[in-house]
């Protein structure tokens, strides 16, 4: 299992321009469902009604700016995951090893994400490994 080569990792929206936090989590905080956990940030206004823990939904808020950032943080212990992961992020040359670390990530709409969740999200958008 390579759950223990990652020691934590931590997700945070900022106001690009002034560098302040809007929102963050570790994973610790992070609703879980079936061993996968889905984060939607946002603004409160665009918060889909589905995202919520119970659901297994964590939502972090991304201020009223739309000059925001996600910043997703890892900390692993061991170092050839660590160059895995960053190839597959920086260059597409994604590992088995380091598969399962690989974000995914998709646009879409407050409604999309209403009426499916994740697997809708990324139908709609464009989803990709990031």
């Amino acid at each position: 299992a390579h759950d223990t080569d990652l020691l934590l990792w931590t997700a945070c929206t900022y106001n690009f321009w002034n560098g302040v936090a809007n929102d963050c989590l570790t994973d610790e905080d992070a609703a879980e469902a079936g061993g996968v956990v889905t984060i939607v940030a946002s603004d409160a206004a665009s918060r889909p009604s589905n995202a919520t823990a119970e659901l297994g939904v964590t939502w972090l808020d991304t201020g009223r700016f739309l000059d925001g950032q996600l910043t997703f943080r890892m900390l692993l212990a061991d170092a050839p995951l660590l160059v895995a992961l960053r190839r597959a992020i920086d260059g597409g040359e994604v590992s088995p090893e380091a598969a399962p670390f690989v974000p995914q990530s998709a646009f879409c709409s407050r409604a999309t994400f209403e009426a499916g969740g994740w697997d809708a999200c990324a139908a709609a958008g464009e989803a990709g490994r990031r």
